[in-house]
């Protein structure tokens, strides 16, 4: 019975020493301190000794209830940290499982709302297709008319009045301005130093048809006012540039140009050139158009051939009628260079009856530019 008391409590022992295992070395070295210290009393020896190794063990036993103290809290920490993870694991889970519920929902209300988008993507192609066969047809029935240019919108006016087919009167805020047309020369109608042209009176009549009345756009480009002090501008009409309207219908020829470049330069020429081939008003009298403007004579000169002919049996007559035209021609002359523009004989040109050296300042040729 003793001998198995003894194993148990040898067990015990070993146990207690591999659970605590500090405690159990400081407890030891304790009690071999005790030990040593009854020996030194029984030998009446005086030997500090056996103090410190107590000292050592109770300093080892305190040890290992501080040690023991701060794993229990780091283990408690941990278990309400593994607690906390596995809360929030839980809360993701309820989450997941949530949005899961709403996915299901969500496809289903899709799957319920697929059959209503093919219908309306069946519309919608349908309604495609046709707004492109509409678009075909119209650019079919399209490709012959001209395209309108875009505009480039400076100021609003309304047509007031037709001087000529290349000047126009306009309400511009309230007030009445002349606007004189960029980059083209109409015959004229009314110029009091001139008669009256051929085509000219068309191309007023063009003016009238097309702008009388009407709500019209401004576009500058360059100096805004001439020496009249009248606009210089191009007007557009119904989303259509009136000066190249002018042009194509042959009423006038592309002139005038005093500070290039010019936004519309290019289109104008083309349409000049269009109606030249197609020798269309002005176009269709050989020699009509020339480069300072348009031949006055040019129309009778059949009549002035004929007139010539039969002025030939009264060589006096002849004579006196060719003595006076070329004194006409040779005692043209303009004080100034604003005499010259009102006359529309501006620029002059070395050579011509009416160039004198005073309207020609820098002596290139050219007066009057």
């Amino acid at each position: 019975m003793n001998g198995c008391l003894g194993i148990i409590i040898l067990i015990l022992f070993i146990a207690f020493v591999i659970n605590f295992p500090l405690f159990s070395i400081g407890l030891a070295i304790a009690v071999w301190g005790a030990y040593e210290l009854m020996i030194n009393r029984d030998l009446g020896a005086k030997s500090k000794k056996p103090g410190i190794i107590i000292s050592l063990g109770l300093i080892l036993v305190i040890g290992s209830f501080t040690i023991g103290s701060t794993e229990e809290t780091e283990v408690s920490q941990e278990q309400e940290e593994t607690s906390e993870t596995a809360s929030v694991e839980s809360d993701e889970d309820d989450t997941s499982e949530e949005q899961q519920n709403e996915s299901n929902t969500e496809e289903d209300d899709d799957t319920e709302s697929e059959e209503e988008k093919e219908e309306e993507e069946l519309e919608l192609e349908t309604e495609e297709e046709n707004e492109a066969d509409e678009e075909e047809e119209n650019t079919d029935t399209s490709e012959d008319e001209p395209q309108e240019q875009s505009v480039n919108k400076d100021e609003s006016a309304k047509v007031t009045s037709i001087v000529d087919g290349d000047t126009i009167k306009v309400n511009v805020h309230g007030e009445e301005e002349s606007i004189r047309l960029l980059l083209v020369d109409t015959p004229e109608t009314n110029h009091p130093n001139l008669p009256v042209q051929e085509y000219g009176p068309e191309a007023t009549e063009f003016a009238k048809e097309e702008l009388s009345g009407k709500d019209v756009e401004l576009e500058y480009d360059g100096p805004k006012r001439d020496h009249y002090d009248r606009l210089l501008a191009y007007i557009w009409v119904d989303g259509e540039l009136f000066n190249e309207m002018l042009l194509e219908e042959g009423l006038a020829r592309y002139a005038f140009v005093y500070d290039p470049p010019y936004t519309h330069s290019d289109t104008l020429q083309a349409a000049e050139d269009q109606a030249k081939e197609e020798n269309k008003g002005i176009w269709s009298i050989d020699g009509y158009v020339t480069d300072d403007g348009f031949a006055e004579e040019k129309s009778s000169s059949n009549n002035s051939g004929s007139s010539g002919s039969s002025s030939s049996s009264g060589s006096s007559s002849s004579n006196d009628s060719g003595s006076s035209s070329g004194s006409s021609e040779e005692n043209v002359h303009y004080e100034n260079c604003t005499a010259a523009r009102d006359a529309r004989a501006a620029p002059v040109r070395e050579g011509d009856p009416e160039y004198a050296s005073h309207l020609d300042r820098d002596g290139d040729g050219i007066g009057c530019e």
